[in-house]
């Protein structure tokens, strides 16, 4: 995919193709709980982080290092063995042993693997935490029934917090909106472009985005890496951690210095340098959306962005504190539209054209939770088109590749 960058004057390619595979998800009945068998709950712990829910299998895997620390510290103590040699047949000690022993090898063998399950579930975690605190908060505004705030950071940075419980929603959309960053300028305050840059898992994406007001002759682009947790089982949450690339010196350190790790190789967007034009700094995004129901849920997110403006801090503290305060209320109309309309909404084709995810991966996890709850699981109009429809979807895609044709054909944009 290519696309031009607002004010740079230069071409982008994007490497968004995936290199990851998406299996169905076997986890959705699994609390997480250690179990007897020990090489059992390896297996679990893979098939967690596979269905994206790190805090689960770092838990489990938690478990399993206590479990070895426990056998390593009574077989190999000299007297202790002694003593277990004497009253226990010699052979089942044996096996014992080899079974740790196979259960060592067999994490030595995926430790890259498991220093990432470290990394994600510690972000998550502290994600949490922050979204969690309600020290130190000014209260901004309250619209669209959701509760922005705000606070000054020791660094003189601004901070950022909403707060709002959407009744009415369908929560499969919700998600749907958030993941695809290509679609953040039909819906986004202000974005004006936005593409993956790299899909790096089922809920791990590198994009790219411009936020503008061309009223002001202003513009921001910004280039972050965002991932997403599985909490449903747990506490009924999905929880979203972001960060900005490529918008610091190499003096200032990252707040999860994991995100900016090992994508230097991708090709980036260059820092606009056209007039008005820059790249904002975004020191972390965290967000919880918490599920009420099949229809309601509870959404905190907290950002904390340096839009490095050449304005006085307390007008891009009035207008950022502005613009996030209708970001929940935006986003909400995004979901319902995807509901309503599957057949020209953009969202909802997006989930028809990526069916692996949505239908085979993401629909099992929210059907299998709804279940669980007893909840009725709201029908997702995206993927059940009528034969109208259908025959509607055709014309709209003919009436989109003729218009294609013809702008191509005059040069047209």
């Amino acid at each position: 995919m290519s696309f031009e960058i607002s004010n740079v004057g230069s071409r982008f390619e994007s490497s968004a193709s995936e290199g990851y595979t998406i299996k169905f998800p076997s986890t959705t009945k699994d609390n997480g709980s250690p179990s007897h068998d020990l090489m059992g709950d390896c297996n679990r712990v893979f098939a967690l982080i596979d269905d994206e829910r790190y805090i689960a299998a770092q838990q489990l895997y938690a478990s399993i290092e206590e479990r070895m620390k426990a056998h390593s510290s009574r077989f190999q103590s000299p007297s202790k063995n002694g003593l277990l040699r004497r009253r226990k047949n010699r052979k089942l000690v044996d096996t014992e042993n080899e079974k740790f022993k196979s259960v060592e090898d067999f994490l030595t063998g995926r430790r890259d693997e498991l220093e990432n399950l470290q990394e994600k579930a510690s972000i998550f975690k502290r994600a949490k935490e922050t979204l969690r605190e309600s020290d130190d908060w000014i209260l901004s505004q309250n619209m669209f029934g959701v509760t922005t705030y705000y606070r000054h950071e020791a660094d003189e940075s601004l901070s950022i917090k909403m707060e709002g419980v959407l009744d009415n929603a369908p929560i499969f959309e919700q998600i749907a909106v958030l993941r695809e960053i290509d679609l953040y300028q039909d819906w986004a305050p202000f974005c004006s472009s936005s593409v993956v840059i790299k899909q790096l898992d089922k809920l791990d994406s590198i994009g790219w985005m411009v936020i503008g007001a061309p009223q002001l002759g202003l513009s921001r682009d910004s280039i972050f890496r965002a991932i997403g947790c599985d909490n449903m089982v747990e506490d009924g949450s999905v929880i979203i951690c972001a960060q900005g690339l490529q918008d610091r010196p190499d003096t200032e350190p990252f707040a999860e210095p994991f995100l900016a790790t090992g994508v230097d190789n991708l090709k980036y967007p260059e820092v606009p340098t056209g007039l008005g034009s820059g790249r904002m700094t975004i020191r972390n995004f965290s967000a919880l959306i918490t599920f009420h129901s099949a229809t309601c849920f509870e959404t905190k997110l907290v950002a904390n962005v340096n839009p490095n403006l050449p304005l006085p801090q307390y007008v891009i503290d009035f207008v950022m504190r502005k613009m996030c305060g209708v970001l929940l209320s935006k986003l909400q109309t995004a979901a319902k539209k995807a509901s309503k309309d599957p057949v020209r909404c953009a969202h909802a084709r997006k989930v028809r054209q990526e069916k692996e995810f949505y239908n085979s991966w993401l629909l099992p996890k929210f059907e299998a939770y709804c279940e669980t709850m007893k909840w009725e699981m709201p029908k997702v109009n995206a993927l059940h088109l009528t034969d109208r429809q259908l025959e509607e979807e055709f014309e709209y895609n003919e009436q989109k590749k003729n218009k294609y044709f013809r702008n191509s054909l005059y040069g047209r944009k």
